[in-house]
């Protein structure tokens, strides 16, 4: 590539041809202004939305909080109060259009209140509070159909204002370029008040019926698209579900592809065609019921496909010659970009700001990523292979899986740890010995204090090895605990992406580290694996000798996907093999266990299949645990769907 085309880092979808039509005024009109004030001992009387005129107090008191909005400075000092006004204000929306209901109101006039009531709250910045509020109703009114005020359920107590969602939507989409945001308003609009799918009967047309579930269906698909493009898009192949979609559907599909199957180049040329075939669509003057997903989607490829595009640009940077607005729209980009996989380097970014010596480091950075990750697809288990392999534990650990102690949820299901709790003190620092000759630069230095904090790494050891007499010793409670055989052709039936790795073990003389095959019998390439490795020590090193703590951290960051996959030649006989999640921050994957002081840990995402529990040999009282055990170990197999789960005791004679 001696070219770059920078059309999907530099294209602006800011679309203010739309602004004026899309927003939301504050200005507050006349009559507004002079609605009567109302006392808090008027308006919260204990038998609200029953008299006559509640309504309209809810109403006063909802002019009241934007009449003080509307006095308030913009200044960010007076945050704390606008956002404590708007609560009240959605407060009021809600027992204005709970009166209307109670009162079964149907005239225009008044009932214009509501969706006035709404365009102000997002005018004011209240998106946050009116979502959540719009969502528990909604909620709130599918749980009356299905319960006893089922007769009470009436349109007029429907937050139903669709049209509004769908312009915030698009606000948010198209001047704000907040895709969360938008995704969230459009869900507003397709929410279903007449609860058609639980075959609720309603006096309304034919025709208003099939528009409400058109465009639900059509708010849902558009949502599935963005969120789960890669499973939404064979669908959307065979059927044409929007107008205008000609024009950019099969380049995104064919990029979908690209970005399935991880090719770089292709990701990088039909992110590129996408982006071209959009702006042609906006260059003409599409109108913007035609350019909603379309931007949607640009800003799907944006974000995932921006980590191929700087590989592509990697090798040729020196060459390119980027120009400045190049470098900056790249700057822009990686520190909006919210993929996973380029964490380590956007938090560099930021912290450093942007400069020809970040610009540098970051594609230095990329390459050690790129490095990383040819070491982990060298690692990762062939779904070919072994199709038993044992986890060695304690009778304790392992009731955690049992129904009569396991947490809600994780029955059957392995806790994954994280790795402060591994009892062996040189995890994580074999590599690092290895990259950095001899030292561990991830520790911090004698001149300043060591850092305390550990990676969101989780770690889960396995071994081929059944019912081994070393492995008894040193993991399953000196031979007293218990080892589980998995079957992994379970999992393979399933075609499930499960992180299970070869844990790779390093030898080491005066001067340099290898890989050498008898201690890494399951490796493809042992050579082409220690050729990795060197490169990787030759990349670190560069960017090590330049002593920068925000440069030392992102290293540490990358390096962890695969620093705990690598052992001292020692502990060849384990013939270890991990699963290893990994995480950039806190995520809602994070379990802890119960106790005075909880420990961290996630949870499998995949079914496992216990075919065997073998007791060790020096298993204590066994007549007096086993029924009991047995009979969890059978309520387990049932509930998790497996095969009955043999119980069996070890062949060693270990006294």
């Amino acid at each position: 590539m001696n070219t770059f085309d920078d059309i999907v880092l530099s294209y602006d979808l800011q679309l203010n041809q739309f602004k004026e039509e899309l927003a939301f005024d504050q200005e507050l009109l006349p009559a507004e202004m002079e609605y009567k004030s109302v006392t808090e001992r008027e308006y919260n009387h204990d038998s609200f939305a029953f008299y006559t005129c509640d309504d309209l107090l809810a109403r006063n008191h909802f002019f009241m909080q934007m009449r003080k909005l509307a006095e308030l400075p913009r200044s960010s000092d007076y945050q704390e109060e606008r956002l404590f006004l708007l609560k009240i204000a959605c407060e009021d929306l809600e027992k204005y259009v709970f009166a209307l209901s109670m009162r079964r109101i149907s005239e225009p006039q008044i009932c214009s209140y509501g969706p006035r009531m709404a365009t102000l709250i997002l005018a004011y910045g209240g998106a946050e509070s009116l979502y959540a509020l719009i969502k528990e109703k909604h909620a709130e009114t599918i749980r009356d159909y299905d319960g006893e005020y089922a007769d009470n359920v009436s349109d007029d107590g429907f937050f139903d204002f669709y049209q509004i969602y769908e312009q915030y939507g698009d606000y948010a989409l198209f001047i704000l370029q907040d895709v969360d945001t938008a995704l969230k308003y459009y869900e507003l609009a397709a929410l279903d008040w007449y609860y058609f799918e639980g075959e609720v009967e309603w006096d309304i047309s034919s025709a208003k019926k099939e528009a409400i579930l058109r465009r639900g269906q059509e708010f849902r698909r558009m949502s599935q698209l963005v969120r789960n493009p890669g499973e939404s898009v064979s669908l959307w192949r065979r059927m044409v579900v929007w107008d205008g979609e000609e024009a950019y559907k099969e380049s995104f599909i064919e990029y979908i592809h690209n970005l399935n199957a991880k090719d770089h180049s292709g990701i990088y040329q039909c992110a590129t065609a996408f982006f071209h075939n959009v702006s042609g669509m906006i260059d003409a003057g599409a109108a913007r019921d035609d350019l909603r997903v379309a931007v949607l989607l640009a800003h799907v490829v944006r974000d995932s496909s921006l980590y191929s595009t700087m590989v592509m640009i990697a090798p040729m940077v020196n060459k390119i010659q980027l120009s400045a607005k190049t470098k900056h729209d790249m700057f822009e980009c990686l520190c909006a970009n919210q993929s996973k996989t380029l964490v380590a380097i956007r938090k560099y970014l930021v912290n450093v700001g942007e400069c020809e010596e970040s610009f540098d480091v970051c594609f230095r950075l990329l390459t050690i990523k790129e490095c990383v990750q040819r070491i982990a697809r060298f690692l990762r288990v062939n779904p070919t292979e072994e199709t038993e392999l044992a986890y060695y534990t304690s009778l304790q650990t392992f009731s955690y899986m049992l129904p009569f102690k396991a947490e809600k949820g994780m029955e059957g299901k392995l806790s994954v740890m994280n790795i402060a709790y591994m009892n062996d003190p040189n995890e994580g620092r074999t590599l690092q010995k290895s990259l950095f000759a001899g030292e561990i630069p991830f520790e911090g230095d004698i001149r300043h204090r060591k850092d305390a904090r550990y990676p969101y790494v989780f770690i889960k050891c396995f071994t081929p090895q059944i019912d081994f007499l070393p492995m008894w010793e040193m993991y399953g409670d000196y031979a007293r605990g218990c080892c589980l055989v998995l079957d992994w052709s379970r999992i393979r039936t399933q075609k499930m992406e499960v992180p299970l790795y070869h844990v790779c073990y390093l030898s080491s003389d005066v001067e340099d580290f290898h890989v050498e095959q008898q201690f890494n019998a399951n490796l493809t390439s042992y050579k082409e694996m220690e050729e990795e490795l060197h490169e990787l020590a030759a990349l670190c090193d560069l960017l090590y000798r330049k002593n920068d703590a925000a440069c030392l951290e992102a290293m540490h960051s990358i390096l962890n996907e695969i620093l705990y996959l690598f052992k001292d030649s020692s502990y060849a006989y384990e013939k270890e093999v991990r699963i290893c999640y990994q995480y950039p921050g806190v995520d809602e994957a994070f379990r802890h266990t119960s106790g005075e002081f909880c420990k961290l840990y996630v949870a499998t995402d995949f079914p496992v299949a216990i075919k065997e529990v073998i007791l060790g040999p020096k298993f204590l009282n066994r007549s007096e645990v086993m029924p009991y055990l047995q009979e969890q170990i059978d309520r387990m197999s049932e509930m998790c769907k497996m095969q009955v789960t043999q119980i069996t005791l070890s062949d060693i004679e270990y006294l």
